[in-house]
C-alpha cells in the first residue's frame, strides 16, 4: 500500500461505510496507522482463504464476465474477502432491499393520494366553472392546487433520492456478494438467496415503472392554465421523469443479477 493509495483512501473516508463496510474505523486519530493494521489483517485472512479454497472445487464465475455491471465490480470484491467484511455487506444488502421495498411502497401510495386530491380539485372547478363562478375564484382554487403540485414534488423528489441511494448500495452489496460466493465453494444457497431477492426487487419495479410512466404522460397533457400551474407542472414533470429514469436504471441492473446462471 504506497502513500498515493492511502492519500486516496483518506480523502474518501467518509464513505467507507457505503463501500462494503467501516470495520470500526471512524476516528481521524492515526486513522492511516488503523487502516494499515486493519488491511494487513485482511491480506492474511486472505490468504489463508485462497490456500482452503485451492483445496475445493470452486463455482466458476465465467458467466458472471458476460454481465457489463457484474464484471466491474469483481476487482472491488476482492478487497472484502474477509469473513467481517461479507457479514456487513449481507447485512447492508438486507437492510438496503427492505428500504427499497419500502420506499416504492410510498411512492406508491403517494401517487394514490395525489390522484385523489388530484379528483377532488378538478370536481371543485367543475363544480364552479357550473356556477359561473368568478375568474378569480376561478384562478384561486386553481392556484391553490399548484400549491399541492409544488409539496407532491418536493415529497417525490426526497423518496426519489433515497429510493436511488438505497438502491445503489442494494446492487453494490448483492454484486460483490455474488461474486465472492461464485468464487468460492459450496455457496449454491447463498447465491439463490441473491438471486430471489434481486427478482423481487425487479417485480417490484417493473410494477410501479409502467404506472409512473402512465402517470407522467398524464401530467404532460395536463391543459395549460394560470401561471402558477404551468409553473408546478413543470416541476412535478422533472421530479418524475427523475424518479422514472431511477426505476428504469435498477430494473436493469436488478434484471442482471437476477437472471445469474450457476456454469
Amino acid at each position: 500500500i504506497d502513500s498515493h493509495q492511502i492519500q486516496k483512501i483518506k480523502e474518501f473516508k467518509q464513505t467507507i461505510q457505503n463501500l462494503g463496510g467501516v470495520y470500526g474505523i471512524t476516528s481521524n486519530d492515526n486513522f492511516e496507522g488503523k487502516l494499515r493494521s486493519h488491511l494487513s489483517v485482511i491480506i492474511q485472512k486472505w490468504k489463508d482463504r485462497l490456500y482452503r479454497n485451492n483445496k475445493n472445487e470452486a463455482l466458476s464465475p465465467t458467466n458472471l464476465m458476460k454481465n457489463s455491471y457484474i464484471s466491474e465490480t469483481i476487482t472491488e470484491a476482492q478487497d472484502i474477502e474477509d469473513e467481517e467484511g461479507i457479514i456487513d455487506l449481507d447485512e447492508k444488502a438486507k437492510e438496503a432491499l427492505a428500504k427499497c421495498e419500502s420506499i416504492i411502497n410510498n411512492i406508491a401510495e403517494s401517487l394514490a393520494e395525489f390522484n385523489k386530491t388530484t379528483t377532488s380539485y378538478t370536481e371543485q372547478i367543475t363544480q364552479l366553472t357550473a356556477a359561473k363562478a368568478s375568474i378569480t375564484t376561478l384562478k384561486f382554487s386553481i392556484n391553490q392546487f399548484s400549491k399541492v403540485i409544488y409539496d407532491f414534488s418536493s415529497n417525490l423528489d426526497i423518496l426519489g433520492n433515497e429510493y436511488k441511494v438505497h438502491t445503489n448500495l442494494s446492487i453494490d452489496s448483492l454484486t460483490k456478494l455474488l461474486v465472492i460466493y461464485a468464487d468460492s465453494g459450496n455457496s449454491h444457497d447463498a447465491i439463490l438467496d441473491i438471486i430471489t431477492a434481486s427478482t423481487t426487487l425487479t417485480n417490484s419495479v417493473n410494477t410501479a415503472l409502467p404506472a409512473t410512466i402512465e402517470f407522467l404522460n398524464s401530467v404532460k397533457d395536463m391543459p395549460r392554465m394560470t401561471t402558477e400551474l404551468n409553473r408546478s407542472k413543470k416541476v412535478l414533470i422533472k421530479s418524475l421523469e427523475q424518479l422514472v429514469s431511477y426505476l428504469q436504471d435498477t430494473y436493469a441492473q436488478y434484471k442482471e443479477i437476477s437472471e445469474f446462471k450457476f456454469s
